[in-house]
């Protein structure tokens, strides 16, 4: 009977120290990856071939407001956990925008290609 053994958990709270080199590697993990965002931003705003004026109005926000929180962090006016979940609404928001052109993009494709036929 799988209720006969009885196990206890042991709770042990977090150390300061530990609390510490949590936000240590976290704001080492968004120093590097909110200046990577805001590059891809640039790189597929750069792009005229494939950047319409469509997604360019949804990404340039996306770029602007990591811009602005990556200039709060360093000023030290935002919390770091605020700057994580702004990192992470971003990156979803970029995510679903480039998968969204890239299957309006594939099915303009399909649709000359088969009017070429």
């Amino acid at each position: 009977n799988r209720y006969e053994t009885l196990s206890l958990a042991k709770y042990t709270p977090r150390t300061v120290d530990d609390i510490v080199l949590e936000t240590k590697a976290l704001n080492s993990e968004l120093n590097k990856a909110i200046p990577e965002l805001i590059r891809q931003c640039n790189n597929i705003l750069d792009d005229k071939n494939f950047c319409t004026d469509d997604l360019r109005k949804k990404i340039l926000p996306i770029k602007e407001r990591l811009e602005y929180v990556n200039n709060q962090a360093k000023n030290g006016f935002i919390s770091i956990y605020d700057v994580k979940n702004i990192y992470q609404q971003c990156d979803r928001q970029l995510s679903k925008i480039m998968r969204k052109h890239n299957k309006a993009l594939d099915k303009q494709l399909q649709k000359k290609y088969k009017s070429q036929k």
